[in-house]
């Protein structure tokens, strides 16, 4: 969901734009000779009102990647395994993230030795048309 609004080069939240436009509302309703006077307000109360919004979801994401991060990477503890299960399962997971980690390094490798052997091909060419 998006929650940002882009309107001339400024960031909004479309939260606080919508509670904006209902006070507005509520004061062109309720106390109409406020309503031209109150405008201006609540247009200025429009970007820093979005921006502790956002800087309120930006911390709890924060928070949440960090408690993610913490527990996402290692098995949940499964208390009705016994030491020797729990140890099998954490070699067994080692493994598999070895295999993929040298998975990476040899995709790493082989466009490392794909891009020098365009530079080097591609080198030849530049030399000859710089000769001529």
């Amino acid at each position: 969901m998006k929650t940002k609004v882009n309107f001339l080069g400024m960031c909004f939240d479309w939260r606080v734009l919508v509670g904006l436009v209902a006070v507005g509302i509520a004061i062109a309703v309720l106390v109409p000779q406020l309503t031209l006077s109150a405008l201006p307000l609540l247009l200025l109360a429009a970007c820093p009102l979005s921006m502790f919004l956002m800087m309120g979801m930006m911390n709890r994401m924060d928070k949440d990647s960090m408690s993610a991060s913490s527990h996402g990477s290692l098995l949940p503890a499964n208390t009705s395994l016994s030491r020797d299960e729990q140890l099998a399962q954490l070699r067994e997971h080692l493994q598999q993230l070895q295999t993929q980690q040298d998975a990476i390094a040899r995709q790493i490798d082989t466009l490392e030795q794909s891009e020098q052997q365009l530079f080097s091909s591609s080198s030849p060419k530049a030399d000859r048309n710089l000769k001529e």
